[in-house]
């Protein structure tokens, strides 16, 4: 079983000056999966083969497990359904149990739900001395691991894990090695975002996406008429204007208009065509920033 490990947290949004900087465009991208399914399912269905009753947690964390697996039954239903039929159910029992699943919701594929756990890692210890001793700062993570199981009929299973983590809270401890994290169940709400997450990051793993891209459009000093096109939200006129651009002789203007031309096209949805143009905007300028951190969306091409 592979185990997959990933770090979540909010990124900052970008920050434009409307004097110096560029415009800030928000665009869409389709995202690849490294493992993707083939061929792509005619019907999915989504079922808990987790039996958390049977595990015998205390202080309410097995109410607490059985709230966020079927959170995560709905989230996976939803993602992985946008491009085919999906639909979400929850049956307790075995693993063993998933054939006939299938078989009952005539689905040609199914992920299941094998194994959730969510809890607090404590990462670090900081003591600091005072002038009466020393004091102990505790840090911890909230984890959520889920485990995923891709069936279909004839076919070998595909069992991973996901593993989400982010850090959470600090408290002040008497000693490292004894202190107790917080409590999972008072932290419902983070543990329910830690699974959200722990869905989307399995459904990038397998299936296409879309994913929200902040790219700078360049509109100022030579750009003028990029500019006035985008306060009209005129993105063709805009990329006409850029492309007039494109074969100038001094190189910095001609790389610009090149990688332009690439953020209007993916603004447009002509995602097959941005490649090129990002390729040429770093074969005239190898150390433009923007034009290779954008090229990274499109490795797959």
């Amino acid at each position: 079983m592979k185990k997959h490990h990933f770090l979540f947290w909010l990124a900052p949004a970008m920050l434009v000056s409307a004097c110096s900087m560029p415009t800030a465009l928000q665009n869409t991208i389709i995202t690849y999966p490294p493992h993707p399914v083939v061929p792509v399912p005619e019907k999915l269905v989504v079922a808990n083969l987790v039996d958390v009753k049977a595990q015998n947690y205390r202080d309410n964390k097995d109410e607490l497990f059985v709230k966020l697996i079927e959170e995560t039954l709905s989230r996976t239903a939803e993602v992985l359904g946008k491009g085919f039929e999906a639909s979400a159910i929850t049956e307790p029992g075995l693993t063993t149990k998933a054939d006939s699943v299938l078989a009952k919701q005539q689905a040609t594929h199914g992920v299941f739900i094998t194994k959730f756990n969510a809890y607090f890692d404590q990462t670090r210890v900081e003591v600091t001395k005072t002038d009466t001793g020393k004091e102990r700062e505790a840090f911890y993570d909230i984890v959520v691991e889920i485990g995923y199981s891709m069936r279909s009929a004839g076919q070998t299973p595909f069992d991973t894990t996901i593993v989400a983590r982010r850090y959470h809270s600090s408290r002040s401890v008497l000693s490292g090695l004894l202190a107790a994290g917080p409590n999972i169940v008072s932290n419902r709400s983070d543990a329910l975002e830690g699974a959200l997450v722990n869905v989307d990051l399995y459904a990038k793993c397998f299936f296409e996406g879309r994913e929200s891209r902040g790219r700078w459009l360049y509109v100022a000093k030579d750009f003028e008429a990029v500019g006035k096109a985008i306060q009209r939200s005129d993105y063709e006129a805009a990329f006409q204007a850029s492309e007039k651009l494109a074969n100038v002789k001094d190189p910095k203007i001609s790389a610009k208009a090149y990688y332009n031309c690439a953020v209007l096209l993916e603004q447009m949805g002509r995602y097959e065509k941005v490649k090129p143009y990002l390729q040429e905007s770093l074969r005239i300028q190898s150390t433009f920033a923007d034009a290779r951190e954008m090229l990274r969306d499109y490795w797959h091409q």
